[in-house]
C-alpha cells in the first residue's frame, strides 16, 4: 500500500520531537493523479494530503485489518517526504546568548520494484528527485534548491544534498516495512567526497566507514520515515503499537525514545479504506 504521512519531526539533536497524524492508504493506486503529472517544484509547494475527500466508513463492516506492503516488480511510485524542525536555545553566563534555528526540507524521491522474492523481501530502486531547502537561522535566511542555477561556491555549502540527487541506490525492504538493507550508494558517496575534496585522500577502509556513516546518519533516518514498521498482528481502530529506538545525543545527555502509535479512526477514499493514525514520541 501507499503511504501519505504529515509529520513534523525534527533532525539530530532537537529538543522537541514531535510528529503529527500519519494517513495510512491500505491499497496500491494505479492511476497516477494530477499530482504526479507536475513537476517537483509544483509538488512541494501545493500538494496537501490533508484536503482528501474522504468519508466516513459503515460501521457495520468488519473493521479489523492486517498492515502489510505489497509491493509488485516493475510498479513505479514517487514519494514526498516533508521535514520541520525548530530549535531553540538561550546560555546564560555574563551575557546571554540565543541561537534559533526554523528549518523546512523537502525531498521528492521515485521508487522502482526491481523484484520480490518469496518472503515478500522487495528489492528496490531509489532516486532523490528533488530537495528542497528553506532556513531561517538567527535571522538569515538560508535557501536551496536542487537543480537551481547557483555558482560553485554556494553549491560547496549543500555537498550532502546535492551528492543525493540523480544518484540512484538500492535498498531491499519486508512486507512488514522493515528496511533490511541499503547498498549501492556508491554514486552518492563518491559525488559526497569529491565535493568535500577528500575523494584522493581517503584510504579503502576510511571510504568504507564514511559510506556507512553516511548511510546510518542519513539515507535510512530518510527511508524509515517512508517505509514505516508495522505490526504483524491484527488491528483495528483504537488499535496501539510502539518502538523503542536507539539513544540520541542531545547537548550532554544521552536521550531514550519511543514512537508510540494509535489508529484513531478508519475511513474511505472512493473505495479505498485508510488508516487514520497518531503518532507521538515519548
Amino acid at each position: 500500500f501507499q503511504i501519505i504521512k504529515i509529520l513534523r519531526n525534527t533532525m539530530k539533536n532537537l529538543l522537541t520531537i514531535t510528529i503529527l497524524s500519519l494517513v495510512l492508504f491500505f491499497a496500491c493506486q494505479k492511476e497516477k493523479s494530477n499530482e504526479e503529472q507536475k513537476a517537483p517544484e509544483e509538488i512541494t509547494s501545493t500538494f496537501d494530503s490533508t484536503a482528501l475527500a474522504t468519508t466516513s466508513i459503515d460501521e457495520s463492516e468488519d473493521q479489523s485489518f492486517f498492515f502489510s506492503y505489497k509491493f509488485a516488480a516493475g510498479e513505479s511510485f514517487k514519494y514526498r517526504l516533508t521535514t520541520i524542525s525548530e530549535r531553540k536555545q538561550s546560555i546564560t553566563a555574563d551575557s546571554t546568548m540565543t541561537d534559533n534555528l526554523n528549518q523546512t526540507i523537502i525531498f521528492i524521491m521515485n521508487f522502482k520494484t526491481l523484484s520480490l522474492d518469496a518472503d515478500s523481501v522487495a528489492e528496490l530502486e531509489c532516486t532523490f528527485s528533488s530537495v528542497n531547502l528553506k532556513a531561517n537561522a538567527n535571522g538569515i535566511a538560508v535557501n536551496y534548491q536542487s537543480g537551481a542555477k547557483m555558482d560553485s561556491t554556494e553549491r560547496q555549502k549543500f555537498p550532502e544534498y546535492e551528492s543525493f540527487v540523480n544518484n540512484p541506490f538500492n535498498l531491499r525492504v519486508g512486507k512488514h516495512g522493515e528496511i533490511i538493507d541499503i547498498y549501492k550508494i556508491d554514486k552518492i558517496m563518491n559525488k559526497f567526497l569529491s565535493m568535500r575534496g577528500l575523494l584522493d585522500s581517503l584510504t579503502a577502509q576510511q571510504k568504507i566507514m564514511a559510506q556507512q556513516d553516511l548511510t546510518s546518519r542519513s539515507i535510512k533516518p530518510l527511508l524509515a520515515q517512508i517505509f514505516r514498521e508495522v505490526p504483524e498482528h491484527k488491528m483495528a481502530k483504537d488499535s496501539t503499537w510502539s518502538y523503542k529506538r536507539e539513544s540520541m545525543p542531545i547537548v550532554v545527555f544521552q536521550v531514550d525514545y519511543e514512537n508510540l502509535y494509535k489508529v484513531e479512526k478508519l475511513e474511505m477514499l472512493g473505495n479505498e479504506k485508510l488508516a487514520v493514525i497518531n503518532g507521538i514520541v515519548k
